[in-house]
């Protein structure tokens, strides 16, 4: 009996683990998350069989959510809920108020995406050079990062760190929470005249978009730089147990490809 009243008072204060569910949350992303376009959820993409993979051997319960990729960094801040997000650049900043996954996943090597007709953007681009030409207008999405080298020049050029909330838009930059499509036709219409995107997003959304995005180019950057590495990152409410669980789950279906 004493037994069983201890017991019972573990479970009261400490629920298991098992038992709670982790958000995944998401938005739609092609070729990383892409939607039913009946019911407008996710079905398929890149990263959502592999993370599906992932938890399904991690065997902790986990749903899909969809939430925008600001509101997903300002829930994980928060730490109210037990929220990953599987799609995540890992920085130091970030670091201060998430967990990280070992990494899953490795787009290949930066590239801008310009007008065709656009001479001023050339063939094989410099990062530094394009960056520091205020005549060309720079169209970012807030909050995200690409990873610690350009982060490092957009800082050093524009002024801009993801980290930083809100910032003020400015001649050669433009700050935005659109998606892909919306960012194809910024250019598209001279809103504004590149950004910076992985070379497998890139080529695939040239050819998703293939209607709306027939003047626009993708241009290799001459300092070649490494495409995004992604991790879970996740709020602190889930425990370290999990993201070890996470990472075996990570290592076993990167060995083994299921």
């Amino acid at each position: 009996m004493i037994i069983l009243i201890f017991l019972s008072s573990i479970f009261l204060i400490f629920p298991a683990l098992a038992s709670e569910k982790i958000i995944i949350q998401y938005h739609i992303r092609p070729p990383f998350f892409i939607e039913d376009p009946k019911t407008g959820l996710v079905n398929s993409g890149v990263i959502y069989k592999l993370v599906t993979n992932i938890m399904n051997d991690t065997k902790i319960p986990f749903e899909f959510e969809k939430m925008s990729f600001a509101r997903t960094m300002l829930e994980i801040k928060q730490n109210s809920r037990r929220i990953c997000y599987p799609a995540a650049n890992y920085n130091s900043e970030r670091k201060k108020y998430a967990n990280f996954s070992v990494p899953f996943f490795k787009d290949k090597n930066f590239v801008i995406i310009a007008r065709k007709d656009d001479k001023r953007i050339p063939s094989n681009a410099n990062t530094e050079e394009l960056l520091n030409n205020n005549d060309l207008k720079l169209l970012l999405k807030i909050g995200y990062s690409y990873g610690d080298e350009i982060d490092k020049k957009l800082l050093n050029y524009k002024n801009y760190s993801p980290s930083m909330g809100a910032q003020k838009e400015s001649k050669s930059l433009l700050i935005s929470s659109m998606n892909n499509l919306q960012m194809i036709e910024t250019i598209s219409n001279k809103e504004a005249d590149y950004f910076f995107m992985g070379g497998n997003e890139a080529e695939f959304i040239l050819t998703y978009f293939e209607k709306n995005a027939k003047n626009l180019r993708i241009v290799p950057l001459a300092n070649a730089i490494s495409g995004s590495v992604r991790h879970f990152m996740c709020t602190l409410r889930v425990e370290k147990e999990e993201i070890d669980k996470i990472n075996n789950s990570i290592k076993k279906i990167m060995r083994t490809g299921n």
